[in-house]
């Protein structure tokens, strides 16, 4: 079931372009605030598109209250998820406090963010899909693979590239052992692998370096 979420101002346009270039939504929520013109707003979408979309539902957000919006959001969330649920966004609509709730929620429920530019032409030009970083639950991780992705942190402010030799080095164990947590890191977004430049600034064809990523930088910082 795909479900999608958009925030309502004051315009219709932005709203049914991102969903003309999605298909097959099962459910749109809605999100509007108190004010009477983005309610009405909202209930002009969900003429236009009853006939296309089996379910539409308003809801309602507070103006100014990040967290707030981002409870209904949750809510929504919590309300539809299943196991073959999937999510989409919309952040084009309502206020960029609004927009900056809902892709902040984005990243929790694991929806797709799209915005709709303000340009003339095609309309699936129009449109585009931002990507976002993919929801990482470190605690979940065992202590080496922390450990390995803080060395690799520490390394990328000494400047000096890492191998997985190296690592093997560090913590004394081997390079299967080096692989296997490398490769959560690398499927969850924090490290990529590219091609190892010696200190002559040649690259060497027979190794692999590991870098972090911009997502693996924070996370790292933090642990």
């Amino acid at each position: 079931m795909h479900v999608h979420i958009a925030p309502v101002g004051f315009s219709k346009e932005p709203i049914l372009k991102v969903i003309s270039m999605i298909p097959g939504i099962d459910s749109l929520f809605l999100l509007h605030t108190a004010n009477d013109d983005s309610r009405r707003t909202a209930e002009e979408i969900r003429d236009s598109v009853s006939c296309m979309i089996p379910r539409v539902s308003l809801r309602t957000i507070p103006f100014s209250d990040f967290m707030g919006i981002v409870s209904v959001i949750y809510g929504i969330y919590e309300d539809t998820n299943s196991k073959d649920s999937e999510y989409s966004v919309n952040i084009t609509g309502g206020t960029n406090l609004m927009a900056a709730a809902t892709c902040y929620s984005s990243y929790y429920i694991r929806a797709k963010i799209y915005y709709s530019l303000n340009s003339e032409g095609p309309i699936d030009s129009q449109v585009i899909e931002i990507t976002a970083p993919k929801a990482v639950d470190v605690s979940g991780y065992k202590g080496m693979t922390k450990d390995i992705l803080r060395y690799v942190f520490d390394c990328r402010n000494s400047g000096n590239p890492v191998t997985s030799t190296q690592i093997a080095s560090r913590f004394g164990i081997n390079k299967q052992k080096v692989g296997y947590h490398v490769k959560i890191l690398v499927e969850d977004g924090l490290l990529e692998k590219c091609p190892y430049i010696n200190d002559k600034g040649v690259v060497d064809a027979r190794k692999n370096s590991l870098r972090l990523t911009a997502q693996g930088v924070m996370i790292a910082n933090t642990i």
